[in-house]
C-alpha cells in the first residue's frame, strides 16, 4: 500500500520546498521575479517512481503552482506531465551526476519558459505587450530558474531520496 501512495507522500514531503520558494518569491515580488523550482522537484522522483506515479506527482506539482497564478489551467501541469513521461520512459537520461545536473537545469528552465509564456498570454489584455521588455524579463527569469536549479538540486534531491528510501522505493 505504501508503494501505491508513494507519489502522494513524496508530494507532501516536497511541498515545504515549494511553499518556501513561493514565499520567497512573494517577498521579493517588487523585482518581478518568481523563484521557480517546480521543474526541479520532479527530476529526482522521475528516476525512481513508476511512470504513472511520476505522472501523478508531476501533475500535482504543476496544478499546485498554477493554483494562485493567472495562467491557463493545465498549461504548466500538462507540460510537467509530458516531461515526466519522457524522463520515466528514458531513465538513462538521468543516470550519472552530470546528466542529472544537465537534465534538471533543462527541465526547470523549459518548464519555466512554458509558465512564463502562459502567463504572458493570460495577461495580454491587462498589460500592453512590449517585445523587448518581454525578452528581458524572460531572460532574467530563465537565468534565475537555472541558477536555483544548480543551487538547490543537491539538497532537494537528497531530501527526496531519503523520503523514497524510507518508503522503500527501488
Amino acid at each position: 500500500m505504501t508503494l501505491t501512495w508513494a507519489w502522494l507522500i513524496l508530494f507532501l514531503a516536497t511541498f515545504p520546498w515549494l511553499i518556501a520558494a513561493d514565499l520567497l518569491g512573494s517577498s521579493l515580488s517588487g523585482w518581478n521575479l518568481v523563484f521557480y523550482i517546480s521543474g526541479l522537484v520532479i527530476v529526482t522522483p522521475c528516476r525512481r517512481l513508476r511512470r504513472w506515479q511520476a505522472i501523478l506527482f508531476s501533475a500535482f506539482i504543476g496544478f499546485t503552482f498554477e493554483a494562485l497564478r493567472p495562467i491557463p489551467h493545465g498549461s504548466l501541469a500538462f507540460s510537467l506531465v509530458f516531461i515526466a513521461i519522457i524522463l520515466s520512459s528514458f531513465p538513462e537520461l538521468l543516470r550519472d551526476k552530470s546528466r542529472l545536473n544537465n537534465g534538471a537545469v533543462l527541465v526547470n528552465t523549459a518548464s519555466c519558459l512554458v509558465w512564463y509564456v502562459a502567463i504572458a498570454f493570460a495577461m495580454r489584455n491587462q498589460t500592453p505587450f512590449v517585445l523587448s521588455s518581454f525578452l528581458y524579463n524572460l531572460s532574467l527569469q530563465l537565468l534565475l530558474a537555472a541558477g536555483l536549479t544548480l543551487l538547490l538540486l543537491k539538497p532537494i534531491s537528497v531530501y527526496q531520496n531519503q523520503v523514497m528510501d524510507k518508503l522503500r522505493i527501488p
